[in-house]
């Protein structure tokens, strides 16, 4: 049973809202629970075993902070400056993340 590919079955009661994450990252994922539960244990345990954790508050400020700042130094160049920034971040969420 020490093999790299054996399965191991985990029981878990949880409250309702936990259940109802559970299944909300099923559905963004298109998985089933099992695999959302796997998704999100390795996701969230190395964060609380190292006692990091993620401030999304502070991530979402410093990404506007950079891009405030690139449009700021984008505009200063001019407007086709501007606009080829512009139009670089649309694809780059078009092709990365939407």
């Amino acid at each position: 049973m020490n093999s790299p590919l054996a399965t191991l079955v985990l029981s878990v009661r949880v409250p309702p809202s936990v259940m109802a994450l559970v299944d909300q990252v099923a559905a963004a994922q298109s998985c089933d629970r099992s695999e959302a539960v796997r998704q999100i244990i390795n996701f969230g345990a190395p964060l609380m075993i190292s006692g990091k954790g993620l401030n999304l508050s502070r991530i979402l400020m410093t990404l506007e902070i950079v891009a405030e700042d690139c449009l700021a130094r984008a505009e200063a160049k001019g407007q086709e400056s501007l606009k080829k920034l512009l139009e670089t971040a649309q694809e780059n969420m078009e092709r990365h993340h939407v």
